[in-house]
């Protein structure tokens, strides 16, 4: 369709590049009219065929957005299912961790996993929609949130969500807007949920625990102090369901900022520092290996972010600056990272 669309738009607009997408195509090049004559007269001839066209650019660099109407206008059924899937697998999970084997004589119990389950996807949930308003803001193609429900022997019931991109991003402004969104609603959020549950949390002596210990991070162990103050050695805290769906949530968006490829991380830190991200990219995997020595699950995520490449590809106009107050927002998403880092997420007792 590239060729199509630079063929009947030629008069109009010089084509130098084409992206194509499953419901976009993305021309980059130089209008050869005002910007307002390109978009309404490109949209006359292409609207009939059931294409919208919007121009984007500064100075004489340009892009074309053509993106059918005619496809995706389906109700999201597994989007639907995979959200209830999701809601199932964590409240059985959460339920389950909670009441042992007699939720299988008292399925009553399932309630038990009720405060855990909602704002864990409460948290997700605002994560993703985060990243989707903001994409549909910079006139990024984007799928609805896929959540991905996990077995019940997994410890949280799920694997996270994701979205899919069917767009280029065309500046390191719109990828570093689409990116910072969702950590920091899920952040937000978290933290809400980590202030609510300490305040419900109990102290009992660390003789009498069992199951998990869940490390500490920075920001963990300050709330920690604000809500409940110093413990008492010898004695630990019992979690509140809340505030343990906070930890995991300050936990997921600490792994979505690692600064490599795909992830949050790799998006923001290329909006920052443009190619030199590769590097950073290489160094945080070699950390996450050697990290592996206390924790073995940062293996798992080292193989991983390997997998999916520590390079972040770039945008069409790397060029555009970013501006001071992105690279601020920018900053403060790596300060999340910080503060939500843990070095050995869970040790068993």
């Amino acid at each position: 369709m590239g060729d199509y669309f630079c063929r009947t738009l030629a008069d109009l607009f010089e084509c130098e590049a084409v992206y194509s997408a499953q419901t976009t195509t993305v021309i980059r090049g130089r209008p050869r009219v005002s910007v307002e004559t390109l978009e309404s007269m490109a949209n006359a001839r292409l609207n009939p065929e059931g294409f919208r066209v919007t121009c984007d650019g500064v100075q004489d660099k340009f892009t074309l957005s053509i993106t059918s109407g005619a496809i995706g206008r389906g109700f999201p059924w597994l989007n639907v299912v995979l959200f209830a899937a999701t809601v199932f697998s964590v409240l059985f999970t959460a339920a389950l961790n909670a009441s042992g084997e007699a939720l299988f004589d008292d399925w009553s119990l399932i309630r038990t996993g009720i405060p855990f389950t909602f704002w864990l996807i409460f948290i997700l949930l605002l994560h993703e929609l985060g990243h989707y308003t903001y994409s549909r803001l910079r006139g990024v193609d984007v799928s609805l949130p896929y959540f991905i429900p996990a077995p019940f022997f997994f410890i949280l019931g799920t694997l996270g969500a994701v979205i899919k991109s069917r767009s280029p991003i065309k500046n390191r402004r719109d990828l570093l807007d689409v990116a910072a969104a969702g950590p920091i609603a899920g952040f937000v959020v978290a933290v809400a949920a980590i202030v609510i549950g300490l305040g419900q949390s109990e102290i009992v002596e660390s003789a009498g625990i069992g199951g998990y210990y869940l490390g500490d991070s920075i920001l963990f162990r300050l709330l920690s102090r604000l809500v409940i103050g110093t413990i008492p050695e010898g004695q630990d805290i019992i979690l509140h369901p809340i505030a343990f769906a906070g930890w995991v949530g300050l936990l997921v968006t600490m792994l979505n900022l690692l600064p490599v490829g795909s992830l949050d991380g790799g998006h923001i830190i290329y909006a920052l520092a443009g190619r030199r991200q590769r590097m950073i990219g290489y160094m945080t995997i070699a950390l996450l290996f050697a990290l592996s020595f206390w924790w073995p699950g940062w293996l798992i995520w080292g193989g991983l972010t390997l997998f999916m490449g520590p390079a972040h590809p770039p945008t069409l106009f790397d060029e555009v600056p970013l501006g001071r107050g992105r690279r601020l927002i920018g900053y403060a998403c790596m300060l999340i990272f910080v503060l939500c880092f843990i070095p050995v997420p869970f040790t068993s007792l």
